[in-house]
């Protein structure tokens, strides 16, 4: 034990605990920093891998990188063992921050050390090659998710299909709802009303720049057949659409 420490009650550790949580909600980054140096510095033993998780997550979330691997670091000095959660909330901090390359790291040292990536960590590793604009490679994690045993899930497939619709390549999107439903997972409202909302912000686009491939007519009725067949598509899965959405389509 360190000078200026003492043991922890565990009412006075529950009460840190919630305060991380509640930093996290709010996106507070810092406090949460400061509230995790603050158990450090008062209590002993130190908090667990529990505590520095919430707080990395919250770091990853608004968008402090350098703060994230910072903690993994400090998890490190103090011979507190990263566990998957660890591992996988650096993922998705790396590829929020849409540093693909940096995704990898923490992926290779979690096998490093021996622990298996479960499905959230493939999500995160998925989901950083679509920040990142690489589809040729999510498809290929999708594809590794599968061969280790981990069942892709609505959280995979939904924003690779709304960031291929956001980049232009609707008709891929498209494809990938399609693949998506084969595979027998169902969509989810939030998987459509991304994809709807994708299709009409590119139509916005198009009406202002007046630039199309197809003559205004036949763009015009493709369009609004491509969004009819979203609206049915969410029928059969017995959902609708938001009403703001809904509204903007028609």
């Amino acid at each position: 034990m360190l000078p200026g420490q003492r043991h922890q009650p565990k009412p006075a550790y529950d009460k840190c605990q919630a305060a991380l949580l509640k930093h996290r909600k709010r996106g507070d980054a810092q406090k949460a920093v400061d509230t995790l140096n603050e158990m450090i510095g008062r209590w002993s033993p130190p908090p667990t891998a529990i505590s520095f998780n919430v707080v990395i997550d919250a770091c990853g979330k608004a968008g402090e990188l350098h703060l994230a691997w910072a903690l993994l670091g400090r998890m490190q000095q103090l011979q507190i063992p990263p566990n998957v959660v660890t591992f996988t909330s650096l993922i998705s901090a790396c590829g929020r921050a849409e540093q693909l390359q940096l995704a990898f790291s923490p992926f290779d040292q979690m096998q490093r050390t021996g622990l298996a990536p479960n499905g959230a960590t493939s999500n995160a590793l998925i989901h950083a090659h679509t920040k990142a604009g690489d589809f040729v490679g999510a498809n290929q994690a999708i594809d590794s998710m599968r061969c280790a045993g981990h069942a892709p899930d609505a959280k995979t497939y939904t924003p690779v299909i709304h960031a291929l619709a956001e980049a232009g390549h609707v008709d891929m999107a498209l494809a990938g709802l399609s693949s998506m439903v084969a595979s027998g997972v169902e969509p989810t409202l939030a998987t459509f009303d991304g994809l709807l909302r994708a299709c009409i912000k590119q139509n916005h686009a198009v009406q202002a720049s007046g630039h199309s491939c197809t003559p205004p007519h036949q763009y015009d009725i493709a369009w609004h057949t491509q969004v009819r067949q979203l609206m049915s598509a969410m029928h059969a899965c017995g959902l609708q659409p938001r009403a703001n959405t809904a509204a903007e389509a028609r």
